[in-house]
């Protein structure tokens, strides 16, 4: 065994724990002392080789090429191997990512071919797992010396590529510190992450004893920060029963050892190739892939998964889909994952293809279904299908169009097929439950849902065989355990709100008396009003969100929809600059009316309900009236915003709704007034709808168990600080059935998880914790002696007292903008508010928190971005002022919805342009406001720093920015669309026209751009070559758009290999 001892050496009195960091926060030794425990741990008890020799790039390379060349069984020449690493050294981590689990091929200097493998493809856990520790890493101008050069604590090797780093932390680590400083190793200029084999990096874990967190390497692009925050996750690990692993002992024990963290990165990591990013299974969804492909391993029966609502089950689903492909077919022959409404289909189908383009193709009808269910090929393992679909192929009879599918299905009757259910309580509790297990008997079904059915909350009645009232062949199932037969892992919205995966509710029983009066719910009248007078735009964070309400008929719909537009008319007719909301509602049209509105009915029991078989005039009357209705809602929305819907396409409309709530937190002005505020629904979009910006429920209608906590669920989907709960507005005082919702859904395996965790503090705890924090900084600000006023601020001396007001002050926003957004502040509670934080304080805090903030980061990134100057020793790590800038974290999201959208922008630019007395560093701000927030993609990003740099000195209104803006950004687009068409000798106007259509229709048609190239002297195979290369061409240059445009439907077909 090599010798442990750590290129800078501990002595006795250096070594010490974590206990000694109360008494000496500071200590330079303390992170190696840390590393020395890890790196023991890791070789003594785990079976790591320490690679004491080891410590520079040349000695990784040579390390790696002794690898190689066993694995391979192969003697390379230096030429050769020189050829080795630059076909696999790769700045793109997606690419590098992807070369580390696949076969390649290498021509020898005798022009022969060695195809290879850079690890034990076929058997992870053989691979050699060893570490290094403390390697530097040359500046490529260092020229050698150890000046310019980064230097890391522990890597980990798999057959001798880095693969896993490992950074050690102080106590009091930030995880989002942690991953940004990674960001800023990757960002300095000449780092090694581009040019060395550090590129196969594919795990980054930041830790410190009693804290570690960990997250996937990726480019560059997914790695921002400032008011973005929508970096890809950090996660914390986690046993099978959801307790977090918080030591970094315990941690290395589990997800440290050898194969586990092979079997990581082989299975459990997704190369998402639409995005070109890559994602972690978290912890729970890895538990419940594992168990699935036990199970059916063993042969062990059904099963289902509890994952709350929002915690990723179509990843989890995927991952055990395509785990389960690579199967053989006598153990697996086909995988059907089966979903139950024709809008989820498509939605699964889409997400499934974003982690693997092209791995599921559309089943158009039953027809399509049967043909790849007969399929032999691989492509045809996995199938995405609905209920319908599927039912209709095993219980279609007679002739013609409904044939007997059944016939041709006898060759897989014997088969082992695999059903997993989407949201396993609904669907299949009916016929197509029985028809599927006695059609394929060898058939193991899997269930997900975030919403189990119990005794407790059944509709459907059990019918034991015999029973008199059984008078069919069928027995009704009732709850999920009768058909899945056992839970195989749960994580319940407890968990997920705990781990940040989730949000937590706040719920207002909007009008709720007290105890000893009697309950009267408002009218509509007075819930409408309500809603268009304070409560949406609080809600929602002055339409930053947006929002549904959930009525209790069709009928109700359609008046509250009537209501709602007559208000909204009375108060522009009092105030010409009311901004009325836009508002949509939606629900299913009667059978016949709409050739989608069965398979979208299917899961719809209100709307059903309503629909039943008209006999008499009367009840045709009513069916008309809804169909009517509908109708004139459409109709107003077309209006709105100059789309052509008709109830006869019905899905289309749907569809169209459900893409502007999606698209509401974009701020390109282009869309400015295509966004939808409101929605008003009966059943739809109450179930399996997801959008980071709904943040608010209203509820007119009564709500129970699975339904209640689906409805809830539609609200808490996380985004970022600006978001920090989903907000239920009751009108009905459902209290009770909240509690007994609650408590049926927070135990599971017999435990009860703590229900206090669904719900935010209340309001007085909430203003209590702001006076609180506004003490705390008056105090602080006192002991600098000076007096809480913004002006002051800028009196603060030194860095760490800089830092340390913008560490406090972040925390007093978050809970003023988290009070925000609460609807039910009484009149005493707002100006208690306004009395421990008035508005015009706000505004100069808001100020100095930016203005300090950014100065400080700037401070510090501008240290990152080179290398180390000087040979760096512990001596040197322990400065004060250098210590707070390192672990500050601006908040600046909290901001961004007031300070940077394109009004501010604009009238920002205007205002630097125009004027000889702002200072040079206001236009330099606004480039970086305009880099960290989230709300522009990083084209629009790009755009508009080029942009900026366009503008001449003159005088300039915000109008004049506006103008020049639309008119370079149009050219821009244009611009690049002509490169592409002269690229592939292509009229520019002929590619625009297609370009124009393709946006107008938001679905890419390969025929159309193919019919452009259309040279007679190419030969088959080199037309075809190059319709695919300009194909793929336009689909880049679309990709920019889709954060303009929406979603563009096919724009897969192009993808890159």
């Amino acid at each position: 065994m090599s010798d442990l001892s750590p290129s800078i050496h501990l002595s006795n009195e250096q070594k010490f724990s974590s206990e000694e960091y109360k008494r000496d926060p500071k200590n330079p030794f303390l992170e190696l002392a840390i590393e020395d425990k890890l790196v023991r741990q890791l070789v003594e008890q785990q079976g790591y080789v320490y690679c004491s020799d080891i410590s520079t790039d040349e000695q990784i390379k040579a390390n790696f090429r002794k690898k190689f060349e066993d694995l391979n069984n192969v003697h390379l020449s230096d030429h050769e191997f020189r050829a080795l690493l630059d076909q696999i050294i790769n700045a793109d981590v997606f690419v590098a990512a992807k070369n580390l689990r696949s076969k390649h091929t290498l021509i020898r200097e005798d022009g022969t071919p060695l195809i290879y493998s850079l690890v034990n493809l076929k058997s992870w856990c053989e691979n050699h797992f060893e570490l290094i520790r403390q390697p530097r890493f040359l500046h490529p101008d260092s020229e050698g010396s150890l000046k310019k050069s980064q230097r890391h604590d522990v890597i980990l090797l798999l057959n001798g590529l880095p693969v896993v780093q490992i950074e050690l932390k102080r106590p009091g680590l930030s995880p989002r510190r942690a991953l940004e400083q990674i960001a800023n190793y990757k960002k300095a200029q000449g780092n090694p992450y581009t040019n060395t084999l550090l590129c196969f990096i594919q795990i980054f874990v930041a830790a410190s004893e009693s804290e570690v967190f960990y997250f996937a390497n990726n480019n560059l692009k997914f790695l921002q920060f400032g008011a973005k925050e929508q970096y890809l996750p950090i996660y914390q690990w986690a046993d099978e029963k959801n307790k977090k692993i918080t030591s970094l002992k315990d941690f290395a024990n589990s997800f440290l050892e050898k194969c586990p963290l092979a079997q990581m990165i082989a299975r459990y990591m997704v190369l998402m190739e639409t995005e070109k990013k890559i994602l972690m299974m978290r912890p729970y969804q890895i538990y419940a892939v594992r168990e699935i492909v036990k199970i059916i391993q063993e042969n062990n029966g059904n099963g289902y998964i509890w994952h709350t609502t929002g915690s990723g089950k179509t990843l989890t689903s995927f991952k055990a889909s395509t785990l389960l492909k690579e199967m053989d077919d006598s153990k697996v022959k086909k995988v059907l994952f089966v979903v139950d409404r024709k809008d989820l289909d498509s939605q699964t189908r889409d997400e499934f293809n974003k982690f693997q383009a092209g791995c599921v193709e559309e089943n158009s009808n039953t027809r399509v279904l049967i043909e790849r269910l007969l399929s032999d090929s691989y492509a045809d393992k996995v199938i995405v299908t609905t209920i319908q679909k599927l039912g209709g192929a095993l219980t279609a009879k007679g002739e013609g169009k409904r044939q007997n599918y059944q016939e041709e299905l006898q060759i897989l009757k014997n088969e082992k097929m695999v059903f997993i259910f989407d949201e396993c309580h609904r669907s299949q509790f009916g016929i197509y439950h029985k028809a599927i297990k006695d059609f394929f008997p060898n058939s193991q079904l899997f269930g997900f849902t975030g919403t189990p059915i119990f005794e407790a909350n059944a509709t459907n009645k059990r019918l034991e065989q015999g029973d008199a009232e059984d008078t069919s062949d069928y027995v009704y199932l009732k709850t999920t355990d009768d058909i899945f037969h056992k839970c195989l892992h749960s994580y319940l919205i407890a968990d997920a709100i705990d781990d940040k995966n989730v949000l937590p509710f706040h719920i207002h029983y909007y009008g709720a008396q007290d105890e000893n009066e009697e309950e009267v719910s408002p009218s509509p009248e007075v819930i409408a009003k309500a809603i268009l007078g304070e409560l949406h735009d609080r809600a929602t964070a002055s339409r930053r969100f947006n929002a549904v309400f959930a009525t209790s008929s069709i009928d109700d719909a359609i008046a509250y929809f009537d209501l709602f537009e007559r208000l909204q008319q009375e108060k522009l007719a009092e105030d010409p600059d009311y901004k009325p909301l836009k508002i949509a509602a939606v629900f299913s049209t009667p059978p016949g009316v709409s050739k989608d509105s069965d398979q979208i009915q299917e899961d719809l029991e209100t709307e059903k309900e309503e629909y039943k078989l008209a006999k008499t005039d009367e009840e045709k009357a009513k069916i008309q009236g809804k169909t009517e209705g509908l109708k004139r809602i459409i109709a107003h929305y077309n209006k709105l915003f100059g789309t052509a819907e008709r109830i006869e396409e019905f899905g289309s409309y749907y569809a169209d709704v459900q893409r502007r709530i999606k698209q509401h937190g974009s701020e390109d002005p282009t869309l400015k007034d295509q966004k939808l505020d409101l929605v008003i629904v009966v059943d739809m979009l109450l179930t399996g709808f997801d959008s980071k910006y709904l943040n608010t429920l209203y509820v007119d209608k009564n709500l129970k168990y699975h339904g209640l906590i689906q409805a809830f669920s539609r609200t808490n989907r996380t985004l970022n600080d600006s978001k920090p709960r989903g907000n239920i507005l009751d009108f009905r005082n459902q209290k009770k059935n909240v509690q007994e919702a609650v408590e049926l859904f927070s135990a599971a395996d017999g435990e009860m998880a703590d229900k206090q965790v669904w719900f935010v503090l209340k309001a007085d705890k909430k203003i209590e914790r702001l006076k609180e924090q506004m003490d705390t900084l008056r105090e602080f600000m006192q002991d600098q002696g000076l007096e809480l006023t913004p002006s002051e601020v800028s009196n603060l001396h030194g860095n760490e007292a800089r830092a340390e007001f913008v560490r406090q002050y972040g925390e007093i926003k978050q809970t003023q903008k988290d009070l925000e957004q609460y609807t039910d502040l009484t009149p005493e509670q707002k100006k208690t508010i306004e009395d421990i934080l008035p508005k015009e304080d706000i505004l100069g805090f808001d100020q100095k928190y930016q203005e300090i903030g950014l100065k400080l980061v700037e401070e510090r990134e501008g240290e990152a971005e080179e290398f180390d100057e000087e040979e760096d020793s512990p001596e040197e790590e322990g400065e004060e002022d250098q210590d707070s800038i390192e672990n500050l974290e601006l908040k600046l999201v909290l901001f961004s919805s007031e300070l940077v959208d394109y009004d501010w922008i604009m009238a920002r630019v205007a205002e630097c342009m125009s004027s000889d007395t702002v200072p040079q560093w206001a236009n330099k701000r606004i480039r970086q406001l305009i880099r960290a927030d989230s709300k522009f993609s990083g084209v629009e990003k790009d755009l508009l720093e080029t942009w900026m740099d366009t503008i001449q000195p003159g005088r300039y209104t915000k109008e004049d920015m506006y103008s020049s803006w639309e008119n370079f950004r149009s050219e821009a687009q244009k611009g690049a669309f002509e490169v592409v068409a002269r690229k592939f000798d292509v009229a520019p106007e002929k590619l625009e026209i297609v370009v124009n259509w393709i946006k107008r229709n938001q679905r890419l048609n390969s025929e159309m751009l193919e019919d452009l190239i259309d040279d007679p002297e190419l030969s088959f195979m080199e037309r075809s070559q190059k319709r695919e290369a300009f194909g793929k061409a336009v689909a880049t240059e679309l990709r920019k758009l889709e954060a303009e445009i929406g979603k563009i439907r096919d724009i897969h077909t192009y993808d890159a290999e």
